[in-house]
């Protein structure tokens, strides 16, 4: 099965056989090794420049932002959570004393016994 080529195709295909592309200019030569050769380079960064470089690469504030406000909220919660835990222990112990029918005040009047 042969395919059909249009006589523009095959003209075109010896048009950019025959054709040779020009020269670059000097200074254009020039300016790409000049920038190969400082690429090229090993550079020491210090840990600061580093540091930077990497909050650079991982997006900075715009990945950073949410994920500390994350887990300011997480330890808010947490703190909330375990703040409660210890209110609810008093409230027990409260509700064991009424159901042990011990009066408030006679608790006072111990603590008022023990002090001087």
């Amino acid at each position: 099965m042969s395919t059909h080529r249009p006589p523009d195709d095959d003209r075109l295909d010896a048009w950019l056989a025959s054709s040779k592309p020009p020269a670059p200019p000097a200074q254009l030569r020039e300016a790409i090794l000049r920038s190969a050769q400082t690429a090229c380079l090993p550079t020491r960064l210090s840990w600061t420049q580093a540091l930077r470089a990497l909050w650079a690469e991982i997006g900075g504030l715009r990945v950073a932002a949410p994920v500390m406000a994350l887990a300011l909220a997480l330890g808010l919660g947490t703190s909330n959570q375990i703040w409660q835990a210890g209110d609810q222990a008093t409230t027990e112990e409260d509700d064991l004393l009424s159901l042990a029918l011990i009066d408030e005040d006679y608790g006072s009047l111990l603590i008022a016994g023990t002090q001087p």
